[in-house]
Protein backbone atom coordinates (compact mmCIF):
# COMPACT_ATOMS: atom_id res chain seq x y z
CA UNK A 1 0.00 0.00 0.00
CA UNK A 2 1.39 3.30 -1.05
CA UNK A 3 1.16 6.76 1.62
CA UNK A 4 0.16 8.38 -1.28
CA UNK A 5 -2.82 6.37 -2.40
CA UNK A 6 -6.81 7.61 -1.03
CA UNK A 7 -8.75 4.42 -0.71
CA UNK A 8 -11.51 3.98 -3.35
CA UNK A 9 -14.72 1.98 -3.43
CA UNK A 10 -16.17 0.01 -6.38
CA UNK A 11 -19.51 -2.07 -5.95
CA UNK A 12 -18.73 -1.91 -2.01
CA UNK A 13 -15.32 -3.18 -1.90
CA UNK A 14 -12.04 -1.07 -1.66
CA UNK A 15 -9.47 -1.74 -4.96
CA UNK A 16 -6.39 -3.51 -4.27
CA UNK A 17 -3.04 -1.20 -4.06
CA UNK A 18 -0.14 -1.05 -6.25
CA UNK A 19 3.55 -1.94 -4.95
CA UNK A 20 12.79 2.37 -1.09
CA UNK A 21 43.47 6.80 14.66
CA UNK A 22 44.06 8.60 12.21
CA UNK A 23 47.51 8.96 11.07
CA UNK A 24 50.66 7.18 10.93
CA UNK A 25 51.39 4.70 13.53
CA UNK A 26 54.54 3.35 11.93
CA UNK A 27 54.74 0.36 13.98
CA UNK A 28 56.43 0.79 17.55
CA UNK A 29 57.79 3.88 16.24
CA UNK A 30 54.87 5.96 16.08
CA UNK A 31 51.70 7.08 17.79
CA UNK A 32 48.64 5.99 18.39
CA UNK A 33 45.80 7.62 15.41
CA UNK A 34 43.09 9.36 14.38
CA UNK A 35 40.64 9.85 16.96
CA UNK A 36 38.07 12.41 18.10
CA UNK A 37 35.49 13.31 21.60
CA UNK A 38 33.03 10.94 19.95
CA UNK A 39 29.88 10.03 21.49
CA UNK A 40 29.18 6.60 22.83
CA UNK A 41 27.54 4.49 20.24
CA UNK A 42 27.37 7.27 17.44
CA UNK A 43 24.49 7.49 15.17
CA UNK A 44 23.49 8.53 11.50
CA UNK A 45 23.16 12.20 11.74
CA UNK A 46 21.75 13.23 8.37
CA UNK A 47 19.19 12.22 6.08
CA UNK A 48 20.27 14.36 2.89
CA UNK A 49 20.02 11.99 0.16
CA UNK A 50 17.58 10.56 -2.57
CA UNK A 51 16.02 7.96 -0.90
CA UNK A 52 14.17 5.23 -3.02
CA UNK A 53 11.21 2.64 -1.97
CA UNK A 54 8.40 0.71 -3.66
CA UNK A 55 6.01 3.85 -3.35
CA UNK A 56 8.84 5.77 -5.21
CA UNK A 57 11.88 7.79 -4.82
CA UNK A 58 12.21 10.74 -1.49
CA UNK A 59 14.63 13.65 -2.90
CA UNK A 60 15.81 15.06 0.84
CA UNK A 61 17.94 17.90 2.33
CA UNK A 62 18.66 18.35 5.84
CA UNK A 63 20.13 22.02 7.06
CA UNK A 64 22.83 22.25 9.59
CA UNK A 65 19.89 22.94 12.00
CA UNK A 66 17.96 19.18 11.53
CA UNK A 67 15.13 21.16 9.11
CA UNK A 68 14.71 18.97 6.44
CA UNK A 69 13.01 19.76 2.90
CA UNK A 70 12.34 17.78 -0.49
CA UNK A 71 9.80 16.26 -2.55
CA UNK A 72 7.98 12.75 -3.15
CA UNK A 73 7.68 11.46 -6.46
CA UNK A 74 5.22 9.11 -7.06
CA UNK A 75 6.27 5.82 -8.99
CA UNK A 76 4.24 3.01 -8.07
CA UNK A 77 0.38 3.62 -6.94
CA UNK A 78 -2.41 2.74 -8.68
CA UNK A 79 -4.95 5.70 -7.31
CA UNK A 80 -2.40 8.24 -7.54
CA UNK A 81 -0.31 8.37 -11.03
CA UNK A 82 3.20 8.06 -11.53
CA UNK A 83 4.71 11.35 -11.44
CA UNK A 84 2.66 13.13 -9.21
CA UNK A 85 4.60 15.02 -6.38
CA UNK A 86 4.35 15.59 -2.77
CA UNK A 87 6.40 19.04 -1.01
CA UNK A 88 8.58 17.32 2.23
CA UNK A 89 8.91 18.69 5.69
CA UNK A 90 10.62 17.79 8.39
CA UNK A 91 12.81 17.28 11.48
CA UNK A 92 15.84 15.63 12.31
CA UNK A 93 14.94 14.39 15.86
CA UNK A 94 18.51 13.06 17.04
CA UNK A 95 19.46 9.44 17.24
CA UNK A 96 19.17 8.58 13.50
CA UNK A 97 15.89 9.45 13.86
CA UNK A 98 13.66 11.53 12.04
CA UNK A 99 10.13 12.66 10.58
CA UNK A 100 8.42 14.32 7.55
CA UNK A 101 5.02 15.17 6.14
CA UNK A 102 4.54 14.91 2.16
CA UNK A 103 1.45 17.69 1.46
CA UNK A 104 -0.17 16.84 -2.10
CA UNK A 105 -0.94 20.38 -3.82
CA UNK A 106 -2.02 18.69 -7.01
CA UNK A 107 -6.06 17.49 -8.15
CA UNK A 108 -5.96 13.99 -8.29
CA UNK A 109 -8.77 12.30 -6.26
CA UNK A 110 -6.58 9.21 -5.99
CA UNK A 111 -4.06 11.05 -4.12
CA UNK A 112 -3.76 11.57 -0.32
CA UNK A 113 -3.93 14.96 0.65
CA UNK A 114 -0.98 13.95 2.92
CA UNK A 115 0.99 11.56 4.92
CA UNK A 116 3.52 11.23 8.15
CA UNK A 117 6.75 9.15 7.16
CA UNK A 118 9.04 8.36 10.61
CA UNK A 119 12.10 6.23 11.12
CA UNK A 120 15.73 5.71 11.69
CA UNK A 121 19.13 5.77 9.61
CA UNK A 122 21.30 2.83 10.02
CA UNK A 123 23.69 0.53 8.60
CA UNK A 124 27.08 0.93 6.62
CA UNK A 125 27.27 4.22 4.93
CA UNK A 126 24.03 5.55 6.60
CA UNK A 127 22.12 4.38 3.47
CA UNK A 128 19.28 2.23 4.94
CA UNK A 129 16.20 3.22 6.81
CA UNK A 130 13.51 1.32 8.55
CA UNK A 131 10.25 3.75 8.05
CA UNK A 132 6.30 3.44 9.24
CA UNK A 133 3.83 5.72 7.60
CA UNK A 134 0.07 7.21 7.66
CA UNK A 135 -1.77 8.86 5.63
CA UNK A 136 -5.02 11.24 5.74
CA UNK A 137 -6.92 8.45 4.25
CA UNK A 138 -6.47 6.87 7.64
CA UNK A 139 -4.11 4.06 5.83
CA UNK A 140 -0.75 2.83 7.75
CA UNK A 141 2.07 0.48 6.73
CA UNK A 142 5.75 0.22 7.20
CA UNK A 143 8.67 0.73 4.22
CA UNK A 144 12.50 0.21 4.13
CA UNK A 145 14.07 3.38 2.99
CA UNK A 146 17.53 2.16 0.96
CA UNK A 147 20.12 5.47 -1.12
CA UNK A 148 22.93 5.52 -2.71
CA UNK A 149 26.42 5.98 -0.40
CA UNK A 150 27.33 9.28 0.00
CA UNK A 151 30.79 10.38 -0.24
CA UNK A 152 32.87 13.43 0.92
CA UNK A 153 34.73 15.46 -1.48
CA UNK A 154 37.71 15.63 0.97
CA UNK A 155 38.72 16.86 4.29
CA UNK A 156 38.81 20.47 4.84
CA UNK A 157 40.04 23.05 7.66
CA UNK A 158 42.93 20.50 8.40
CA UNK A 159 44.89 22.82 11.36
CA UNK A 160 47.58 21.64 13.57
CA UNK A 161 46.83 21.30 17.22
CA UNK A 162 49.81 20.76 19.36
CA UNK A 163 52.74 18.63 20.25
CA UNK A 164 51.93 15.22 22.48
CA UNK A 165 52.29 15.80 26.15
CA UNK A 166 52.57 11.88 26.60
CA UNK A 167 55.92 10.70 27.87
CA UNK A 168 58.12 9.42 24.79
CA UNK A 169 56.11 11.10 22.11
CA UNK A 170 56.29 14.60 22.82
CA UNK A 171 57.82 15.20 18.99
CA UNK A 172 53.94 13.88 17.52
CA UNK A 173 52.09 16.33 16.05
CA UNK A 174 48.32 16.66 15.99
CA UNK A 175 46.32 17.64 13.30
CA UNK A 176 42.82 18.44 13.09
CA UNK A 177 40.42 18.31 10.43
CA UNK A 178 36.34 17.59 9.10
CA UNK A 179 34.91 15.66 6.13
CA UNK A 180 33.72 18.12 2.93
CA UNK A 181 31.18 19.22 2.44
CA UNK A 182 30.05 20.43 5.89
CA UNK A 183 28.36 24.03 5.24
CA UNK A 184 27.72 24.11 1.55
CA UNK A 185 25.55 21.03 0.66
CA UNK A 186 24.95 20.58 4.27
CA UNK A 187 25.95 16.73 5.45
CA UNK A 188 26.55 15.92 9.26
CA UNK A 189 28.29 12.69 8.84
CA UNK A 190 27.88 11.84 11.71
CA UNK A 191 27.88 7.84 11.98
CA UNK A 192 29.71 7.23 9.58
CA UNK A 193 32.96 5.09 9.66
CA UNK A 194 36.13 6.71 8.71
CA UNK A 195 39.20 4.30 8.18
CA UNK A 196 43.16 5.20 7.10
CA UNK A 197 44.95 2.49 4.49
CA UNK A 198 48.45 2.87 2.95
CA UNK A 199 49.19 1.85 -0.47
CA UNK A 200 51.94 -0.89 -0.62
CA UNK A 201 55.49 0.95 -1.43
CA UNK A 202 54.93 4.27 -1.11
CA UNK A 203 57.13 4.73 2.17
CA UNK A 204 60.35 6.64 2.28
CA UNK A 205 62.87 6.88 4.80
CA UNK A 206 65.98 8.29 4.01
CA UNK A 207 66.91 7.99 8.10
CA UNK A 208 67.15 4.15 7.75
CA UNK A 209 70.98 2.69 7.30
CA UNK A 210 72.27 -0.29 6.93
CA UNK A 211 73.12 -1.08 10.30
CA UNK A 212 70.19 0.57 11.71
CA UNK A 213 69.26 -0.76 15.24
CA UNK A 214 65.41 0.88 14.44
CA UNK A 215 63.67 -0.76 11.38
CA UNK A 216 62.79 1.14 8.06
CA UNK A 217 59.28 2.52 8.05
CA UNK A 218 56.62 0.32 7.84
CA UNK A 219 53.13 1.95 8.51
CA UNK A 220 50.55 0.32 10.47
CA UNK A 221 46.79 1.72 10.10
CA UNK A 222 44.86 2.74 12.72
CA UNK A 223 42.21 1.21 14.10
CA UNK A 224 38.53 2.63 12.31
CA UNK A 225 36.67 5.51 13.77
CA UNK A 226 32.95 6.28 13.77
CA UNK A 227 32.06 10.22 13.95
CA UNK A 228 29.86 11.78 16.18
CA UNK A 229 27.58 14.00 14.98
CA UNK A 230 29.22 17.80 13.84
CA UNK A 231 32.70 15.82 14.80
CA UNK A 232 36.01 15.56 12.65
CA UNK A 233 38.98 13.83 14.22
CA UNK A 234 42.29 14.40 14.74
CA UNK A 235 45.16 12.29 12.98
CA UNK A 236 48.91 12.22 14.99
CA UNK A 237 51.73 12.35 13.15
CA UNK A 238 55.06 11.78 14.65
CA UNK A 239 58.11 9.01 15.51
CA UNK A 240 58.56 8.58 19.09
CA UNK A 241 61.46 10.36 21.32
CA UNK A 242 63.76 7.83 20.50
CA UNK A 243 63.84 7.21 17.29
CA UNK A 244 64.87 11.42 16.74
CA UNK A 245 67.81 10.74 19.51
CA UNK A 246 68.94 7.45 17.81
CA UNK A 247 69.44 9.34 14.09
CA UNK A 248 70.48 12.47 15.63
CA UNK A 249 73.49 10.44 17.46
CA UNK A 250 74.73 8.29 14.57
CA UNK A 251 74.86 11.40 12.49
CA UNK A 252 71.63 10.69 10.58
CA UNK A 253 69.88 14.27 10.52
CA UNK A 254 68.64 16.26 8.57
CA UNK A 255 66.34 13.15 7.60
CA UNK A 256 63.01 12.20 7.13
CA UNK A 257 59.68 9.58 6.96
CA UNK A 258 57.21 9.90 4.44
CA UNK A 259 54.42 8.30 3.72
CA UNK A 260 51.14 8.00 1.19
CA UNK A 261 47.96 7.96 3.63
CA UNK A 262 44.55 6.94 1.48
CA UNK A 263 41.67 7.76 3.89
CA UNK A 264 38.40 5.94 3.19
CA UNK A 265 34.85 6.16 4.43
CA UNK A 266 31.86 3.13 4.71
CA UNK A 267 29.10 2.29 2.30
CA UNK A 268 26.80 -0.78 2.13
CA UNK A 269 29.24 -2.95 -0.31
CA UNK A 270 33.16 -1.45 0.05
CA UNK A 271 35.27 1.20 2.08
CA UNK A 272 35.59 3.85 -0.64
CA UNK A 273 38.58 6.57 -0.53
CA UNK A 274 38.05 10.11 -0.18
CA UNK A 275 41.08 11.84 0.49
CA UNK A 276 44.62 11.25 -0.13
CA UNK A 277 47.36 12.85 2.06
CA UNK A 278 51.45 12.90 2.19
CA UNK A 279 52.41 12.78 5.90
CA UNK A 280 55.79 13.54 6.92
CA UNK A 281 58.07 13.95 9.58
CA UNK A 282 61.37 15.66 9.65
CA UNK A 283 64.59 15.57 11.69
CA UNK A 284 67.05 17.95 11.72
CA UNK A 285 69.67 18.65 14.34
CA UNK A 286 68.00 21.20 16.64
CA UNK A 287 64.36 20.81 15.45
CA UNK A 288 61.65 18.23 14.62
CA UNK A 289 58.52 18.85 12.70
CA UNK A 290 55.41 17.17 11.01
CA UNK A 291 53.40 17.90 8.31
CA UNK A 292 50.12 16.30 7.29
CA UNK A 293 48.24 17.13 3.60
CA UNK A 294 51.01 20.20 3.27
CA UNK A 295 49.68 21.47 6.40
CA UNK A 296 53.02 21.87 8.71
CA UNK A 297 53.57 21.95 12.57
CA UNK A 298 55.60 24.47 13.70
CA UNK A 299 59.44 23.34 14.27
CA UNK A 300 59.77 22.08 18.08
CA UNK A 301 62.99 22.50 19.43
CA UNK A 302 64.04 19.34 21.09
CA UNK A 303 66.85 19.51 23.05
CA UNK A 304 70.19 20.95 22.59
CA UNK A 305 72.55 18.94 19.58
CA UNK A 306 73.61 15.82 21.70
CA UNK A 307 77.32 14.59 21.39
CA UNK A 308 77.54 12.01 18.51
CA UNK A 309 78.05 8.91 19.48
CA UNK A 310 78.97 6.24 16.91
CA UNK A 311 76.62 3.55 15.89
CA UNK A 312 78.06 0.67 17.84
CA UNK A 313 77.39 2.72 21.12
CA UNK A 314 73.76 3.52 20.33
CA UNK A 315 73.12 -0.43 19.42
CA UNK A 316 74.96 -1.30 22.76
CA UNK A 317 72.51 1.11 24.37
CA UNK A 318 69.67 -0.07 22.52
CA UNK A 319 69.94 -4.11 23.42
CA UNK A 320 70.84 -2.87 27.19
CA UNK A 321 67.47 -1.50 27.30
CA UNK A 322 65.53 -4.47 25.98
CA UNK A 323 67.90 -7.00 28.04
Amino acid sequence: MSPAITPQCQHGRRLPAGHVRLAVAWLALLSPSIHDAAANNPACASATNDWHDSAGTWDMAQNSNGFISGQFNVSSAQQCPTNETYKLSGTYQGNGKFSVTGTYNGSNPGCATSFVYSGTISGPGCATAAMSWSNSANLAGTSTWTAQCQHPTGESQITFTGFSTQPSQTSVASFHQILAPFVVNFIDWGGRTVTETFPANTSTDTCNFAASAIPPLTPKAAPPLTLASGAGYNDNIGVNDTVVKYYRNVGRTPCSFTDKQVMVIDCPTSNDPYATNTLVTKLDDLTVTDSRAGVTSPSLKFGPAPPKYTIITWLNILFQHTN
